[in-house]
């Protein structure tokens, strides 16, 4: 959501740039996450949402042209990785993604994923190695780094669900987004 750290960029280049920006939090409520944004962004219009609520963010996303997606829960300890980590990443994409096709008038959604979605524990023996999307994470699990596992499962999780858009009549090519 909008009180990450890469949010927080984000918003504040495109503010720069001259964009009108809206951003989402769980809470509208929640001072200490919304707080500096106010301060900081004044021109930045906030929408209650969250990831795991299918179409909260249908009103952000209404008028909307373009997304960037960047929220992702980001932490080590947690008690239960499935509910606390993966759900919230893979879910959140796809109702992100779910959400920008059903208000339409969206031409295009940026993901951002992360190196921990590509990247081996383990250096490659090839020093000069090319990273692409043809590369993915593979020995991380939800028991062995579950954040770096929830990045892999989000980011492919938007790949199939974009797929499945593009062979769909009734979508249309581009999942819906329009170039309108």
């Amino acid at each position: 959501g909008a009180s990450g750290y890469v949010a927080g960029h984000v918003i504040k280049r495109l503010l720069e740039k001259g964009y009108a920006v809206r951003g989402t939090v769980r809470s509208l409520n929640d001072s200490a996450k919304v707080s500096h944004l106010r301060e900081e962004f004044p021109s930045l219009t906030l929408y209650e949402a969250d990831l795991l609520v299918p179409e909260s963010f249908h009103d952000c996303f209404q008028g909307c042209k373009f997304i960037i997606h960047t929220a992702s829960p980001f932490k080590y300890n947690v008690t239960d990785p499935q509910k606390d980590l993966v759900n919230p990443a893979v879910k959140g994409t796809i109702n992100v993604l779910r959400s920008a096709r059903l208000v339409g008038g969206v031409r295009r959604v940026i993901l951002t994923s992360s190196a921990a979605a590509v990247l081996h524990l383990a250096p490659p023996e090839d020093v000069n190695k090319r990273w692409s999307e043809d590369d993915w994470n593979t020995d991380t699990t939800i028991e062995d780094n579950p954040y770096r596992y929830s990045k892999v499962l989000a980011e492919q999780a938007a790949w199939v669900w974009m797929a499945s858009c593009y062979n769909s009549h009734e979508y249309g090519a581009g999942g819906g987004f329009s170039d309108a």
